[in-house]
C-alpha cells in the first residue's frame, strides 16, 4: 500500500498563528551539522542545544528546549504540534542522518504518515524494517512497537511511534544515504550502546 501525496496537507512549513513555521526535514537531513547549527540558531535562537559527544564515535544530538506542559508548541500546526525537534549525527562535517519530532496533544496517527510523505515530497509504504541492518540495529526495541514506513524511492525511512513523554507520539525521519555515509562512527556508537 503506497501513501500518496495530498494535496494542500503539508504540515512542516505552512504558517500558522499558535505555533512558528518548522523548518521541513530536507532542511537539515543530508546537510552537515555544521549547517544544522547554522539553522537552529535561525529557526530557534537561544532554544535548542547540544547534547554530544554520546559515545566514541562522535554522536550529537541537536535539540531544541522542550515546550512546557500546556505551553505552545516550539513550531508545527494544529495537526503536527512539535515539542521539540532533535537531530541526530555525528561531527560537524558529518550529514544530518535524522530528525525527530515529539509531537503533544491529540494527533490523528493516521494522518501522519501522509503528512511526512508530503513534506518529503516522497510515497511512503509500510515496511516493517528499514534496508540497513544497522540502523535497525542502532535503533533497538524502537523499531518493533511503531508503524515504519519507508519511501518509495528507498532514501527516507520513517517511524511513527511513542514518545518517551508520556502520551506524545515521535516520528522520526531517517535519510539512509546519510546513514550509509556515516556508517563507521554509527557501528561504534551501536557497539557502545550494548546493541
Amino acid at each position: 500500500m503506497k501513501l500518496p501525496l495530498l494535496a494542500g496537507a503539508l504540515c512542516f512549513c505552512v504558517s500558522v498563528t499558535h505555533a512558528q513555521q518548522c523548518p521541513p526535514p530536507q532542511s537539515f537531513l543530508g546537510h552537515t551539522m555544521q549547517e544544522a547549527r547554522t539553522l537552529m540558531d535561525k529557526n530557534f535562537p537561544g532554544k535548542w542545544s547540544n547534547n554530544g559527544p554520546l559515545c566514541s564515535g562522535n554522536y550529537f544530538n541537536l535539540m531544541t528546549e522542550v515546550a512546557g506542559e500546556n505551553a505552545v508548541p516550539i513550531c508545527g500546526t494544529p495537526q503536527f504540534p512539535v515539542q521539540r525537534l532533535i537531530l541526530a549525527g555525528f561531527d560537524d562535517a558529518s550529514q544530518v542522518m535524522g530528525a525527530l519530532y515529539d509531537l503533544s496533544g491529540a494527533v490523528d496517527l493516521d494522518a501522519l504518515p501522509a503528512q511526512i510523505a508530503l513534506a518529503l515530497k516522497v510515497e511512503l509504504k509500510p515496511a516493517q524494517r528499514s534496508p540497513s541492518g544497522l540502523l535497525n540495529r542502532s535503533l533497538g526495541k524502537t523499531i518493533t512497537t511503531a508503524r515504519n514506513f519507508l519511501s518509495t524511492d528507498g532514501r527516507y525511512f520513517v517511524i511513527v511511534g511513542q514518545s518517551l513523554a508520556p502520551g506524545n507520539v515521535m516520528v522520526h525521519v531517517y535519510d539512509l544515504l546519510a546513514v550509509a555515509a556515516d556508517q563507521a562512527p554509527l557501528e561504534t556508537c551501536t557497539k557502545e550502546f550494548g546493541r
